[in-house]
């Protein structure tokens, strides 16, 4: 299968890439068939060979990710961009959903119920608060 994709080259912090034609089993650095451009991403600059581009993509040619964000931008394929870096997605078991699930209702109703008495005790007025708490005391026997 053949495919065009991008070529490092350049120095360690100064890449540049040449767009190329390659097998798709071959290494990034091996042996290409065609140069179809380039691309510097620090400069934000490219240059590509629309018809011969055009030409191998008609022939059944496949497009990496990045090439193809390059393609759509220059108006040669249509449609939107794809996402180049893909996030992690968090991985959880359902039993693991569940439980949280069942913890979050058992939490949240512990909280209405203390939620519940604390404004019981607001609205009383301080008369009524001070007898409420000598209730709660014990009597002290003499």
């Amino acid at each position: 299968m053949i495919i065009i994709r991008l070529k490092p080259g350049g120095k360690k912090h100064q890449r540049r890439f040449r767009i190329v034609l390659t097998e798709k089993r071959r290494k990034l650095t091996g042996k290409i068939i065609k140069v179809l451009g380039w691309y510097d991403p620090q400069r934000k600059e490219y240059s590509l060979e629309k018809e011969e581009i055009k030409k191998y993509l008609d022939k059944g040619a496949q497009i990496s990710d990045t090439v193809y964000n390059l393609l759509v931008k220059e108006r040669i394929l249509p449609g939107p961009k794809r996402r180049v870096h893909k996030t992690k997605k968090k991985e959880s078991s359902k039993k693991g959903e569940e439980q949280t699930e069942e913890e979050k209702k058992e939490a949240g109703g512990d909280k209405e119920k203390e939620g519940g008495e604390m404004k019981k005790e607001e609205e009383k007025t301080p008369e009524e608060q001070s007898e409420s708490e000598k209730e709660k005391q014990p009597e002290k026997k003499e």
